[in-house]
């Protein structure tokens, strides 16, 4: 097969579903795909396991299940300047991760999504939240897709208050617009108690192993994502569409950047590159308060409120809206 050019996209939606079906088969072994489109096969180490959930909490013997890797620029650029082929990258990985079942039963986990929804529409960032979408004009928008905000059924309450927001903004968009915007999550980490509690509160969970949802992204989506674990920002450049709207932690300078340490630019995964800047002229941004702070300083939010002599902020915002310009 020839090798394509290098405006080859490393991520395609086909690809992405075709890895989901490829883990669902269970076969004894599972084949990937380079740039080129050569499969690239190896073993099932955990076949028979397939995508089967974990039901009980187990801190002693903790369970593994396959989890989808990301490639990103960086690392393909390393790949490149070793001598190996462009063509012979793969984008698309499995590695193993752990996998717990819940700590919570299904009653305790929804009377705290509960709790933590009502501590957040008292808050001073629900307001903020509020008063910034109040000043926008938004493109249609048919769904949102929240990336990664944990599994609510066994982590800290932060998780179970990214979804808070992410209801609250399905909310506001589907009484500005006159119809239901229907609000999907997807988070490999979810267990199956996370699943029901969600479903209650009319969140659609995306089934799968963490590509499903990126392949239902369309011009119609709005993104919520906050902290992301892989390079999300490529991803949603590269797949030729331009979502509505992303709700994401602010674009980076490539100044900014370049003046960190190595260490530092290896400590993030959703790094901006020339593509993601590019995308992201198409779109308005609108902060809200604290936002300014590059996504490299952002857990570093609370010691500069310390600093300011400001209250410590109870939610972590998502921080910034980008919003396609087509809205105007």
């Amino acid at each position: 097969m020839s090798e394509p050019n290098n405006e080859q996209p490393m991520f395609t939606k086909e690809r992405f579903i075709e890895i989901e079906e490829e883990l669902e088969r269970d076969n004894e072994f599972i084949i990937l795909r380079n740039l080129n489109g050569n499969p690239v096969q190896f073993r099932n180490r955990f076949q028979g396991f397939g995508t089967s959930e974990v039901h009980t909490y187990n801190p002693y013997n903790p369970e593994s299940r396959y989890y989808i890797e990301f490639g990103h620029e960086r690392e393909l650029k390393e790949h490149i300047a070793s001598g190996k082929p462009r063509g012979t990258y793969v984008p698309l990985r499995l590695t193993d991760t752990i996998r717990q079942g819940p700590r919570l039963t299904e009653e305790d986990t929804m009377a705290r999504c509960r709790q933590q929804i009502a501590r957040w529409e008292s808050s001073k960032e629900y307001r903020h939240l509020i008063e910034t979408l109040a000043r926008v004009v938004t493109p249609p928008i048919e769904k949102i897709i929240l990336f990664g905000a944990g599994p609510v059924a066994l982590g800290p309450d932060k998780w179970r208050a990214e979804h808070a927001m992410a209801l609250t903004v399905a909310r506001i968009l589907s009484e500005d617009q006159g119809f239901e915007v229907d609000l999907y999550a997807q988070e490999p980490s979810y267990t199956p108690v996370c699943k029901r509690v969600l479903t209650s509160l009319r969140i659609k969970v995306i089934p799968g192993v963490g590509a499903r949802g990126l392949s239902m992204i369309d011009e119609n989506t709005l993104i919520m994502t906050n902290c992301s674990a892989f390079a999300m920002r490529q991803v949603v450049a590269e797949l030729g569409v331009l979502p509505a709207g992303m709700f994401w932690k602010p674009d980076v300078s490539e100044e900014e950047f370049n003046g960190l340490s190595k260490d530092e630019q290896e400590a993030f995964h959703d790094v901006d590159t020339p593509k993601t800047r590019e995308m992201i002229t198409k779109y308005d941004r609108y902060d809200i308060p604290f936002s300014g702070i590059s996504m490299f300083s952002f857990h570093e939010m609370e010691e500069l409120r310390r600093q300011r002599a400001l209250e410590p902020a109870e939610f972590a915002p998502f921080s910034t809206w980008y919003f396609r310009k087509d809205s105007n």
